[in-house]
């Protein structure tokens, strides 16, 4: 497994595997120790990262707005910040986070919260916050639903401009829950052609396969939203995936990318693979000793080792060195001149 305290291998190295970020969002619900909960389920199902939202409501949305009600009581307390971040390394998955403002990138990297970042779909139209976020020189993650080429392309001259830290962009789809028809992968495809960039799935869906499409499709990063239960009150709980499917979904995951091999067409596995499908020269009746090979004395049948049928004319016309009994795989060293 890649050092986890430096994602850039995990993401831009196409040998190691797929970074997975079970995205806890606001599903802690204020609580500390649901928090910590979160991160040892995110552990247990086999994620490589864990990450919160750090936001303000009161510098993210106006003052007595709807989203200020709903999301004011969602805040994560930074206050949790060393804790936290404690927690995920002792369980092996590494914290990170997406920041709402620009102190929130500060409190990351002074905290050791930074391995990585993550602009959300809305925030990629927020400039100060990415060039600040680019400034710090870790992996940047960004996401784009909602978003045009446009808006991509700009984004990434902001970051260019301003630190030109390593880039991946995901893909998004802005339903929670979005449904497989909703989903259009193949946009990541676009996406990495046209800014020649990594590419990764930020994933509303409820399915525990789409990502594996996804990570057949090219992606680098999976990021899922979960919840330790689907009946929690808060507004990303009921399209979260559940522990038990977290864990299906890294299986999925893993699953597809060890069925995507190598780049190239031959038979990889040697003696293990060429015996089911090896077509051979074998003798159809008694060759006797000295005798001359015909064609009609040869026929092809599934069998280890042996002349191929493409090579039949190494055979016809030569000598049997002995006597050749009947259904026998034709070697070289059966033939004479």
């Amino acid at each position: 497994m890649t050092d986890a305290s430096d994602p850039k291998n995990q993401i831009f190295d196409p040998d190691q595997p797929v970074l997975i970020i079970a995205e806890a969002g606001s599903n802690h619900n204020c609580s500390l120790d649901q928090a910590k909960e979160m991160i040892d389920a995110a552990a247990a199902a086999g994620c490589d990262m864990v990450k919160f939202q750090l936001f303000e409501a009161d510098k993210l949305v106006p003052l007595g707005s709807y989203a200020h009600s709903v999301l004011n009581p969602l805040e994560f307390p930074r206050q949790w910040l060393p804790e936290l971040v404690a927690h995920c390394a002792s369980a092996g998955v590494p914290f990170c986070a997406s920041p709402f403002d620009l102190d929130a990138v500060d409190q990351l990297a002074e905290h050791g919260g930074a391995p990585l970042l993550k602009i959300a779909s809305p925030e990629i139209h927020d400039m100060p916050l990415i060039e600040k976020c680019a400034g710090v020189g870790c992996p940047l993650i960004i996401s784009t639903g909602m978003a045009t080429l446009d808006d991509i392309r700009i984004a990434l001259e902001t970051v260019r401009n301003n630190g030109n830290s390593p880039v991946v962009v995901l893909h998004c789809v802005s339903l929670y829950p979005a449904g497989p028809e909703h989903m259009n992968l193949r946009m990541m495809t676009d996406i990495a052609e046209t800014f020649d960039v990594a590419v990764g799935l930020s994933d509303h869906s409820e399915s525990a396969t789409l990502p594996a499409v996804a990570v057949a499709l090219g992606a680098r990063v999976i990021e899922k939203h979960y919840t330790l239960d689907h009946n929690l009150t808060g507004p990303d709980h009921a399209f979260a995936m559940e522990p038990n499917q977290l864990t299906e979904m890294v299986k999925n995951i893993r699953e597809a990318e060890l069925s995507l091999g190598a780049r190239k067409k031959e038979p990889i596995y040697g003696a293990e693979e060429i015996p089911n499908n090896n077509k051979a020269m074998l003798s159809r009746a008694s060759i006797a000793a000295n005798s001359t090979i015909t064609e009609d004395l040869l026929c092809v049948k599934r069998a280890k080792g042996g002349i191929r049928p493409i090579d039949m004319d190494r055979i016809i016309g030569r000598t049997a060195a002995a006597e050749i009994a009947a259904d026998t795989v034709i070697t070289e060293d059966m033939l004479g001149d």
